[in-house]
């Protein structure tokens, strides 16, 4: 029983003494000067590559949005050269009922 007690009471000091280790870790404390600088190089690195990312979407979506716009301003141009067209072929319609009424 003595025994028992003993083995439990140095797996309690070694988990105590793991977790302590961790708690230092996470707080920084303990920690090299190697240590606290490569977290931070690393902390720098995912900035970056998010930033990355996000610069990448935003020039696809820019691409995209240009093509588009262009698209438009053809589709807007066609309109408009219809709608001179059928003003046109009115004004020519109301100028021939015009001269048919006069005779």
């Amino acid at each position: 029983m003595y025994d028992a007690i003993n083995d439990i009471l140095k797996d309690k000091r070694r988990v105590d003494k793991y977790n302590m280790e961790l708690d230092d870790k996470v707080n920084d404390r303990n920690v090299s000067d190697f240590e606290k600088r490569q977290k931070v190089k690393n902390e720098e690195r995912k900035i970056r590559i998010k930033l990355e990312k996000d610069l990448d979407s935003l020039k696809k979506e820019g691409m995209y949005l240009v093509d588009r716009s262009g698209d438009e301003e053809t589709m807007s141009k066609d309109v408009l050269d219809e709608k001179l067209a059928l003003e046109q072929d009115l004004t020519d319609l109301n100028e021939a009922l015009s001269n048919e009424l006069e005779l």
